[in-house]
């Protein structure tokens, strides 16, 4: 009940208790960097690779040896911890050599020895949430006028080839990013993270082509709309509802581009899985497609508009389960199909 209760008192789901003590490190693998938390919680970043001792098995340790990169040998700068501390009331301003210290900078800190870091209050302090991060999802309490240096926020990101992590922006969307190295908390703030790679295109083993229309979510990283067949003379196509490239990473497709299947001429058989929307004209000239399979849950009308249009489809193929909401969305005037379209609740595989 302990650790939920802190959970649900200041963290998102996708922070957790740091709560494992320190890994032994033997005297010819390096230093290694204790931190203790004082009168406070240590708590991780979720996926951060901290090394523990995992033959601890309770909740209650106040230490941790946190060995990020490896040992450290003398001369070596920490860099960055892959927790931070905790304390109800107060804001975190980083990493001290004693208790009531003053804040040391990681980035600079070499270790020539085994250390023990003690973490820094403050009650002047800001709430700095985290949004659509692979890694730092979540809100934490800063003290005013600390850096962001310690928490590492260009180390915790996805590192996926052709795409990378360019900083934080303070509106969603934005391309402008913050200096993390020279910003300074001042008072709450929502951070969003900006990559570049949004537009590239990526193909699936069957060498169909899509195109990146979001990277940096929580929960699916790196979102992708089907732009076209590996050519047009297709007799069938199945747009999955995820794909993995030729370097097996995975991207969720979320729709069809407007007039992806175009004069697919000979195309008969088509299935989407689970598409939010599906783009103007996206069948437009399939002049054999006369029946499509479609799974979805979205209902919202305006994700389908004039998806049918120039399109010969007559009939969509569902679950049983979902006939009646399909009969209210897949209508001739929200799909800008020539006729009625008949709703079928016959699908049960491919």
């Amino acid at each position: 009940m302990k650790i939920k209760k802190l959970l649900s008192a200041i963290l998102s789901a996708a922070v957790v208790i740091a709560a494992i003590p320190a890994m032994q490190v033997s005297a010819d693998s390096g230093y290694s960097v204790t931190t203790n938390a004082g009168n406070g919680q240590l708590v991780a970043y979720y996926g951060q690779y901290v090394y523990y001792d995992y033959n601890y098995t309770t909740y209650e340790s106040k230490e941790i040896k946190s060995m990020v990169e490896g040992s450290y040998v003398s001369g070596d700068t920490v860099g960055h911890i892959g927790h931070y501390a905790w304390r109800d009331g107060y804001g975190f301003a980083g990493w001290a050599e004693k208790e009531n210290g003053t804040p040391i900078d990681l980035t600079s800190y070499k270790v020539t020895k085994n250390i023990t870091l003690y973490p820094v209050w403050s009650n002047d302090y800001s709430n700095i949430t985290i949004k659509d991060g692979r890694y730092l999802n979540g809100v934490f309490a800063i003290a005013n006028g600390s850096s962001l240096k310690p928490f590492a926020l260009r180390e915790a990101y996805d590192k996926r080839a052709g795409y990378a992590f360019k900083g934080f922006a303070t509106k969603k969307d934005s391309k402008n990013v913050i200096d993390i190295d020279t910003y300074k908390v001042t008072k709450d703030v929502t951070l969003y993270p900006v990559y570049s790679g949004v537009g590239k295109t990526v193909k699936d083993d069957e060498g169909n082509k899509y195109t990146v229309t979001k990277v940096g979510s929580m929960n699916t990283t790196f979102c992708v709309e089907f732009k076209a067949p590996k050519n047009k003379n297709i007799k069938s196509i199945v747009v999955p509802s995820g794909i993995y490239d030729d370097e097996y990473n995975y991207y969720s497709v979320d729709g069809i581009a407007a007039g992806a299947l175009k004069d697919c001429k000979k195309l008969k058989k088509a299935v989407v899985q689970y598409p939010l929307y599906i783009g103007t004209g996206a069948f437009a000239g399939c002049d054999k497609l006369k029946d499509i399979a479609i799974l979805t849950y979205m209902t919202d009308k305006k994700a389908f508009k004039n998806c049918f249009k120039n399109s010969s489809i007559k009939t969509v193929h569902c679950y049983k389960d979902n006939v009646s909401e399909y009969k209210k969305v897949f209508t001739k005037k929200v799909t800008g199909s020539s006729g009625k379209i008949k709703i079928v609740g016959d699908f049960v595989g491919y």
